[in-house]
C-alpha cells in the first residue's frame, strides 16, 4: 500500500512537471511567433519604403542623396529621372 502511494505521488509530480514544461514551451513559442511577426512587419515596411512610393517634386533629389550616401554612382538612376 505504501509503495502504491509513493508511486502515485511520483506520477502526480511527473504530471505537474510535464504541465510546467508544456506551459513554458507554449510561452516560448508565443514569444518566437511575436518576434517573427515583428521582423516580417519591418521587412514589409522596408519593401513599402522602397517600392511603394509617391513621386514628388523631391523624389529625384532624394534618390541622388541616397546613392551618394551609399557610395553608388549616379548613373544608377534611371534615365527618366
Amino acid at each position: 500500500m505504501l509503495r502504491q502511494l509513493m508511486m502515485l505521488r511520483q506520477l502526480t509530480m511527473l504530471k505537474q512537471l510535464m504541465m510546467l514544461r508544456q506551459q513554458t514551451m507554449q510561452k516560448q513559442l508565443m514569444t518566437l511567433q511575436m518576434q517573427i511577426k515583428e521582423a516580417a512587419d519591418k521587412v514589409a515596411a522596408l519593401i513599402d519604403a522602397i517600392y511603394v512610393q509617391e513621386r514628388t517634386d523631391d523624389t529625384d533629389e532624394q534618390c541622388k542623396r541616397k546613392l551618394k550616401k551609399h557610395g553608388m554612382p549616379l548613373q544608377m538612376l534611371r534615365k527618366s529621372l
